[in-house]
């Protein structure tokens, strides 16, 4: 999990391959989310670049780094 420097949305990885983006702070369990899936086995790592443009996720089987440009209203 990791938090943009807005602090007002975080990004997860799951054990399905997902990376999905909730609102901060979310304040229950079935919080509504943007889902994105590219990875073809869990998600080990998730974080946003030093300026918030890009989140970097890492996954775990496949080995893979994606770069997923991080937009606000296009």
């Amino acid at each position: 999990m990791a938090r943009n420097n807005q602090r007002d949305v975080v990004i997860t990885g799951d054990d399905w391959g997902f990376v999905k983006m909730f609102n901060y702070p979310c304040h229950n369990k079935k919080s509504q989310f943007n889902s994105y899936k590219g990875h073809s086995a869990h998600v080990t790592n998730v974080q946003f670049s030093f300026n918030d443009k890009y989140a970097i996720s890492i996954g775990g089987a496949d080995k893979a780094i994606f770069q997923w440009k991080y937009t606000v209203g296009e």
